[in-house]
């Protein structure tokens, strides 16, 4: 019996954050007939006189400003020429390159990598997306996909908006069952016969850490052992780790080199591997095919990606169905969410809690932290805080990111479980660690606050707010435009809490608009416009801001940058009063007498 330990990665490296750019899946392809239009000479060739490959970049969600200002950078000795065309940008690359890094000062970068070897005077073209200008609404659950604990820039917990993760599916594997811990000794004992079986197993403990040490090195050398005898496994995993240079240089070439022996011997997880990084289009769905035929779970997950990216809900299903069917476990989590988002199927929470139930019971982590959030919500199932602190618990300790997150706003609320801000404080830093960004903001607003249990200290919540809004979090950047409003922790500066206050209301925070009405109605930083800090205080509260609707209130009590009227006062005080607005509820009262 042959165990396949699955490690879902992805090609294009993200850091999850409110504007995140990433490349579509999928829309890397040749363009057949697109050539270089520009005469000038100097653009067809390289300075080593090769030919350029021609790219033309296609985006969404990023407006004409932001598209002038990307950044492109490749391998070292790329050559690439920038040409900003309407609506688009064409890269004169050296057609060599593999690599392309694409920054922006407003957004996370991307890194991609090219899955084919570009040819000179040739036209490709991809789309670059802004991920979180997506619908995200708040009753979709966004799916995470746990990667491993620990790993390196590649290994990462990230949150998708769309239907399946924006990644491609790779397998570490082993040659036989494995039970960690035991299992090191015996592959430590068979190799000392050069057993190659035992040499990839080997290598594979080294690379997880399962039951030893990880060292990535080192599984790279059990893996050269295995595959120089013909282990189509170990080939494979030293195909995976030489196209990503983990653990050994980055080489492509060596790469293609060791999957196509793999091939040779028609392991299925090569033909996954060799799809997933080698090939596009329908070469790349024949791949999958094949391996999927042999029972690669894996690469029914992206059969099943390709298709929905098509539009072919059918066959998607048909596929993560098999997948699920042979006790796939992310197969399981993702159709539950399907039926809980109502994607390709008829929305039914009920039968999306079974899935979640029946994967988390096996010890998903994903699973857990999606059913933890149906209890949370009363969602396809009773509303129990006490169950979703129990599942969320459960993923938080595999190291679920967004579970972790969630755990620390359980104890910080003390929801499901006794309020406690220290337990608070340790999931959120466990979430920060992490890459969560919200989590950094909470960290920040606990030690910003005069908690009994946590010490003050403007210093660390400055800090934290500052990390987190430079992952680009709204919260984030509004908190830091809050200290530098208020003085607190920071020399008082209105034209930096402006700036703050600025690029937070332009990802949709509501507070950060109601903040800049303050300054535009006071004056600080910005001539005093009463006309500007009505229309932004309108703005927030249309977002649900509270305050924001306090403050409309006020401006049409005292007409402030509107014409007075007492009974468009009251209709604003009420709303804010139904939130809570303790100010609101006050003026209700007064207005009303």
């Amino acid at each position: 019996m042959k165990r396949t330990l699955i490690l879902v990665i992805t090609l294009l490296l993200t850091i999850p954050a409110l504007s995140q750019l990433e490349v579509k899946p999928g829309s890397f392809k040749e363009v057949v007939g697109f050539v270089n239009i520009n005469d000038d000479p100097d653009y067809q060739y390289d300075d080593n006189d090769k030919p350029f490959s021609v790219l033309k970049i296609k985006t969404e969600n990023i407006s004409e400003q932001q598209r002038a200002r990307l950044l492109f950078q490749g391998d070292a000795q790329t050559y690439i020429l920038v040409e900003n065309k309407v609506g688009e940008v064409w890269l004169y690359i050296s057609y060599y390159a593999s690599y392309l890094k694409i920054s922006h000062p407003d957004f996370s970068s991307t890194e991609f990598y090219f899955p084919i070897t570009m040819k000179g005077k040739k036209g490709y073209e991809l789309t670059l997306t802004n991920r979180y200008g997506q619908d995200n609404a708040k009753d979709r659950l966004g799916l995470t996909v746990r990667i491993a604990k620990d790993y390196e820039e590649l290994y990462y917990y990230g949150q998708y908006v769309g239907l399946y993760p924006l990644a491609e599916a790779i397998a570490i594997e082993y040659n036989t069952t494995v039970d960690f811990g035991e299992s090191v000794d015996v592959f430590q004992e068979a190799v000392k016969d050069s057993d190659a079986a035992a040499q990839n197993n080997l290598g594979a403990c080294y690379f997880t850490g399962k039951g030893i040490e990880q060292d990535r090195e080192k599984a790279v050398q059990w893996f050269t052992a295995s595959a120089e005898q013909g282990n189509a496994t170990g080939q494979v995993n030293l195909a995976y780790c030489y196209y990503f240079g983990i653990g050994v240089r980055k080489d492509s070439l060596e790469s293609l080199r060791w999957c196509r022996m793999a091939l040779d011997q028609g392991l299925a997880g090569a033909q996954n591997l060799y799809g997933a990084l080698f090939c596009i289009g329908d070469e790349r769905l024949e791949w999958y095919q094949r391996a999927a035929e042999q029972n690669c779970e894996v690469a029914m997950l992206n059969l099943a990606t390709v298709y929905s990216q098509t539009g072919k809900c059918d066959e998607a299903l048909t596929w993560l169905n098999k997948a699920a069917n042979r006790g796939f476990l992310p197969a399981k989590s993702i159709l539950g969410r399907m039926y809980f988002n109502g994607d390709c199927v008829k929305e039914d929470k009920e039968e999306a809690v079974k899935l979640f139930h029946n994967a988390a019971d096996q010890g998903l982590a994903d699973a857990q932290y999606y059913l933890g959030v149906c209890y949370y919500k009363g969602q396809g199932v009773g509303k129990d805080y006490k169950s979703a602190f129990k599942w969320v618990k459960m993923a938080a300790d595999q190291g679920n990111p967004n579970a972790c997150y969630n755990l620390g706003y359980y104890y910080e609320h003390g929801i499901g479980v006794d309020k406690d801000n220290k337990e608070a404080l340790n999931w959120y830093l466990k979430a920060a660690g992490m890459d969560n960004s919200d989590a950094a903001v909470n960290i920040g607003n606990l030690y910003y606050g005069f908690n009994y249990d946590i010490e003050h200290s403007y210093e660390e919540a400055i800090k934290w707010f500052e990390k987190a809004a430079n992952q680009n979090n709204a919260r984030g950047l509004n908190m830091m435009g809050y200290c530098y409003d208020s003085g607190k922790g920071v020399t008082c500066d209105y034209k930096k809490a402006f700036e703050y206050y600025e690029k937070a209301a332009e990802l949709g925070n509501a507070s950060s608009y109601n903040n800049l009405g303050t300054l535009y109605e006071n004056g600080n930083g910005v001539k005093k416009d009463k006309n500007k800090a009505f229309e932004l205080y309108m703005k927030a509260a249309e977002l649900g801001s509270s305050i924001a609707a306090s403050n409309v209130g006020k401006c049409y009590e005292n007409g402030t940058g509107v014409k007075r009227n007492k009974q468009e006062a009251l209709k604003w005080y009420r709303k804010a009063a139904e939130q809570g607005n303790e100010f609101a509820k006050n003026k209700v009262k007064e207005l009303n007498k």
